[in-house]
């Protein structure tokens, strides 16, 4: 009880801008950052818009920032160019291999929640990837079988990769919300 009360209240910090999740100021302060500069990075998909994205688009400038967000009410907060779809149908919109990173943070499990709904937004991600491209997955430990999302087939298309700011393949975060963890894994595009 104390705990849902405590990350309801946080929850609501967090929308009015009052407070930032660890897990958040992670992607906003590493992740990122380091995908904004980086050579060889320049077409980046961000799968999942709310308001507190609505930053990135000035953090991208000088990239190719593209959103995809089914929820229509939530595109003023996306990219240049904003997808209203699901992730799942992104080849509907985009050719093979147009973008060198894609980040789904928070959303499986969190609204793409169905396993063959899940396999195939993997699937789309894989294809829109080009090859040596990265994808950075964020799933929240609690609500997310993390174990399960990597045995989907299109996972056999990626390898782990060394996410070079953080030293790592998988970055843990706690967090004081009921999820209690949320973490990063990165991945490169091999076939």
């Amino acid at each position: 009880m104390i705990l849902s009360l405590r990350s309801s209240l946080l929850i609501r910090a967090w929308r009015l801008g009052l407070w930032t999740p660890p897990d958040r100021r992670v992607l906003d302060e590493t992740i990122l950052p380091y995908y904004a500069r980086a050579r060889g990075f320049e077409r980046l998909l961000f799968v999942g818009v709310k308001k507190y994205n609505a930053k990135n688009r000035r953090l991208m400038a000088g990239r190719t920032y593209v959103t995809i967000e089914p929820e229509p009410a939530f595109a003023r907060h996306g990219g240049e160019r904003h997808i209203q779809d699901s992730l799942q149908n992104l080849a509907k919109h985009v050719v093979p291999s147009s973008f060198d990173v894609i980040v789904v943070n928070g959303v499986i499990g969190h609204g793409l929640d169905a396993p063959a709904d899940v396999e195939r937004a993997l699937a789309a991600c894989c294809d829109a990837l080009r090859m040596g491209g990265h994808l950075v997955l964020g799933l929240n430990e609690e609500s997310t079988d993390v174990a399960n999302v990597h045995s989907y087939e299109p996972m056999s298309r990626l390898r782990e990769h060394c996410f070079d700011p953080l030293g790592t393949s998988r970055h843990v975060v706690q967090t004081p919300l009921r999820e209690r963890s949320h973490s990063y894994f990165f991945f490169e595009r091999i076939t």
